[in-house]
């Protein structure tokens, strides 16, 4: 099923016709869209280079603090961090007066801090809760969609997502084999359940 999904995307995207797609992006050629894209990464940019070929890049953060119990069962206290860099390619398929389909190959570096206990001593003893990373690398091939608000009033304003697949690698946190996901990803265009919808502001 995953292989025919990929298949699919990408004859898609080999059957991409970028002469249709000047109407759409004409006005944003060569312009920097601050925005929304991906939940992990979601302070992005987008960039159209071109009528047929754009660039993503998003960068995502979060701290919080951490009460890990050492070895003498006393709390202390530690920062966890997590952070992902995406990035995709945009490969126009079909475009009209205001909103235009694109192929979308991407890759996704994230990682995790997360306390993890060390291993019980031969006598018995439980060690220190120590702090590690779980690393993620996704490599998705999207289809997207991008609706540019000119007709409405608001020449600089897109909203649009994707939906496609991915594998994922992942090097989990105090160490173990590294396992492997395969699933579907949705890039933010449901505006039911949880209310988000990707958008571009360009200047």
């Amino acid at each position: 099923m995953f292989k025919r999904v990929l298949i699919g995307i990408a004859l898609a995207g080999a059957l991409a016709t970028p002469a249709a797609a000047q109407d759409a992006i004409s006005d944003h050629i060569g312009l920097l869209g601050v925005g929304f894209f991906s939940s992990e990464a979601p302070v992005g940019i987008r960039y159209w280079s071109g009528p047929s070929t754009g660039f993503d890049l998003g960068f995502g953060f979060s701290s919080s603090s951490s009460n890990p119990i050492q070895e003498n069962g006393e709390a202390g206290t530690t920062s966890l961090v997590s952070y992902a860099i995406e990035a995709g390619y945009l490969k126009v398929i079909s475009s009209d007066s205001n909103m235009l389909t694109y192929f979308r190959p991407g890759v996704m570096f994230a990682g995790e801090q997360m306390i993890v206990p060390e291993p019980v001593s031969a006598c018995g003893t439980p060690g220190d809760e120590q702090k590690d990373t779980e690393t993620r690398f996704s490599v998705s091939l999207m289809l997207g969609a991008e609706l540019f608000m000119g007709k409405f009033g608001f020449d600089n304003l897109s909203f649009g997502g994707g939906i496609g697949a991915a594998f994922t690698s992942v090097s989990p946190a105090g160490g173990g084999d590294s396992r492997s996901v395969i699933s579907t990803v949705l890039a933010d265009v449901s505006v039911v359940e949880n209310a988000v919808l990707g958008f571009h502001f360009y200047f």
